[in-house]
């Protein structure tokens, strides 16, 4: 993948949780030598212990979170940064304050935007392999995680 030019650049990742976004977007900033942010990182940085929130909440989160990663992305490209930007960007919602940062940015800024797709299968066996490392290995903990994240 080449990515070149006199403009800055942008690649913005999606996908369902599990897919991949995190790894492919942090190689690809390595890679290109790009500055990378992801809305776990905001997430966890800004509402460490959002999970015992209720839904309402939550969605005020995230509204939150997002609003502050296109303003460190203004920021970034006002300092002429390329950058790697990956996010679920799951609803219209999710993806309006990206699309007004690219709308803004558009003459003077290259966006790439790639969505991640995996089987059902595969993302089943992300999404246990993910919830072995942060809970361990005890079954009924397991089952219980995995069926709150098929919700």
């Amino acid at each position: 993948m080449a990515f070149s030019g006199s403009k800055n650049t942008v690649i913005a990742i999606t996908g369902y949780q599990f897919s991949g976004k995190t790894t492919v977007g942090m190689m690809i900033a390595k890679q290109h030598g790009y500055h990378y942010m992801d809305d776990d990182i905001f997430r966890h940085a800004l509402f460490p212990k959002n999970d015992s929130l209720d839904l309402p909440s939550r969605k005020r989160v995230y509204a939150y979170i997002r609003e502050a990663m296109m303003g460190a992305a203004e920021i970034n490209l006002d300092l002429g940064r390329s950058m790697v930007i990956t996010s679920t960007f799951g609803t219209m919602e999710a993806k309006q304050p990206f699309l007004s940062l690219r709308s803004r940015w558009l003459e003077k800024t290259s966006f790439h935007i790639f969505r991640l797709v995996l089987s059902e299968e595969s993302r089943m066996t992300l999404v246990r392999q993910r919830a072995i490392q942060r809970y361990g290995t005890n079954e009924e903990v397991l089952q219980r995680k995995i069926a709150g994240y098929k919700k």
